[in-house]
């Protein structure tokens, strides 16, 4: 189960500076980009952006935002995969993103795939301070007070059922469009928030537990279609399937098993949007027919695969990128 990685190309990072909002497309070099992000901090004081990264891949671009350095941030991969750094030298990766609180609006990334969406939600220290009132956990609080000091990064996989409620917003033609995204990037910061309390810990789950936990969700993201079981992670921990079971349901608010059909789910949902054959894709991750994958996905998403690919295909914009050539 040991995860592996390919060898870096090293290459010239090419330097950005995104805009403050609005929708823009930006072409510099190899690299095309296109970015939407709200004008205003809507009801909630968060902004939210979506970004959309085509490079020759493998690349590394340098991105340099307008903001001030006084935000909490975190991103959800939508399609692609990346590692990025930060100024400090933090690093994290499209697996466990997690909250940061940068000292600088930048940082490197190194795609390993040609098309790349990331969507990323910001909130200031005060609007979040004002979300818990008088009920600041004091893990938050002890954050909160060192705003100026050094970055924070608390790498937290995202759980599935939050990413895919923000993939429908995103993919809705709905008048409420901006709406239903604020309200997916609302749950998905205070997912992480929550994260920092003392969530699990009246349990009696130990920090190595919950590292399991964390550990194990890693692994199924990474191997969707792999024959993985409770007993079987739990056996690779070197923890009780009962007590990686209760980490895991503490952490994420399901079981592992639970956690296993949703990572399933949502590589279907990033291959049958990237147009890969409905059968291909039931057969290759792990489904004896493509009936029993169509079951099981019209039970989570409400469609089968078929007609919710083509959903995905019309609410696609038009093509906003064109090659570009090196000079």
């Amino acid at each position: 189960m040991p995860r592996s990685q390919g060898p870096a190309r090293s290459v010239k990072p090419i330097s950005l500076q995104l805009p403050g909002t609005g929708r823009t497309s930006v072409m510099e070099g190899d690299f095309d980009l296109s970015v939407e992000s709200t004008p205003h901090a809507g009801l909630t004081g968060l902004h939210w952006s979506l970004s959309h990264f085509r490079t020759k891949g493998p690349d590394t671009i340098e991105v340099q935002g307008g903001r001030l350095s006084d935000f909490f941030f975190t991103q959800v991969a939508i399609s692609g995969t990346f590692e990025a750094e930060l100024t400090c030298g933090a690093m994290y990766d499209t697996r466990a993103i997690g909250l940061l609180r940068p000292q600088r609006p930048a940082a490197r990334y190194r795609f390993s795939e040609r098309e790349n969406r990331l969507f990323g939600v910001l909130s200031t220290p005060e609007t979040i301070e004002g979300w818990f009132g008088d009920h600041l956990p004091p893990r938050l609080r002890r954050l909160l007070d060192g705003v100026g000091g050094a970055t924070y990064h608390r790498p937290n996989p995202l759980p599935n059922d939050l990413r895919q409620m923000l993939l429908r917003s995103l993919a809705t033609t709905s008048p409420l469009r901006q709406q239903l995204v604020e309200a997916a990037a609302v749950q998905i910061l205070g997912y992480q928030l929550e994260s920092l309390s003392e969530r699990g810990q009246e349990k009696g789950l130990t920090e190595r537990e919950l590292g399991a936990a964390r550990e194990a969700h890693l692994l199924i993201q990474d191997d969707p279609a792999g024959d993985l079981t409770t007993a079987g992670l739990a056996s690779w921990l070197g923890i009780s399937a009962r007590r990686l079971d209760m980490a895991y349901r503490a952490l994420f608010e399901c079981s592992v098993y639970q956690g296993l059909l949703a990572s399933r789910l949502s590589h279907a949902c990033d291959a049958l949007r990237a147009g890969e054959p409905i059968k291909s894709v039931a057969f290759r991750l792990g489904y004896a027919s493509v009936s029993s994958f169509s079951y099981a996905f019209r039970r989570q998403m409400g469609l089968p695969p078929r007609q919710w690919q083509e959903t995905q295909s019309k609410s696609r914009p038009a093509a906003a990128f064109r090659s570009v050539r090196p000079r």
